[in-house]
Order: structure tokens, then sequence, then C-alpha cells
């Protein structure tokens, strides 16, 4: 019984994250459609992912680069999506 609750927890949780993702990307996919708030959050974007990469060329415990991996790999998976937004 312990095993189905924490399978229906771990569900809600997964819905949860799922409509707050899809929430953001909405918010995201109405600001980018203005030219100038694109290419401020292009640039802020890309700030924060140099910053990470020069953050990761430092000596760091397992966690602290990995932590800092998955922020560049979000980062520039966002960098992409506005990139291909403005192709279309």
């Amino acid at each position: 019984m312990a095993r189905r609750s924490h399978c229906a927890r771990a569900g809600r949780i997964t819905r949860s994250i799922s409509r707050s993702a899809l929430s953001m990307m909405d918010e995201l996919l109405q600001e980018a459609r203005d030219p100038h708030m694109r290419a401020r959050m292009y640039g802020a974007l890309e700030h924060a992912r140099q910053a990470r990469a020069e953050q990761m060329s430092r000596p760091l415990p397992p966690t602290a680069f990995q932590a800092l991996r998955d922020e560049r790999t979000a980062l520039e998976a966002a960098l992409y999506i506005l990139e291909k937004l403005k192709e279309h």
C-alpha cells in the first residue's frame, strides 16, 4: 500500500512540474514575441551560460560540478529555443 501511495504522489508531483513547465514555456513564448525582449533574454542567458562555463573551469567537488553542468545545459536549451523562435 505504501508503494502505491508513493507512486501516486510521484505522479502528482510530475503532473505539477509538467504544468509549471508548460506555464513557464507559455510565458517565455509570450515574451519572446517582442524582438527587443528576445534580444535581452538571449543576452542574459548567454551571459549566465558563460559564467557557468567559467565556474566549471575551476576545481570543484563532483556535486558542484554536476549542478553547474545541469544549469549550463538548461541555459543552452533555452538559448536554442530562443534561436528557433527567432527563425519562425
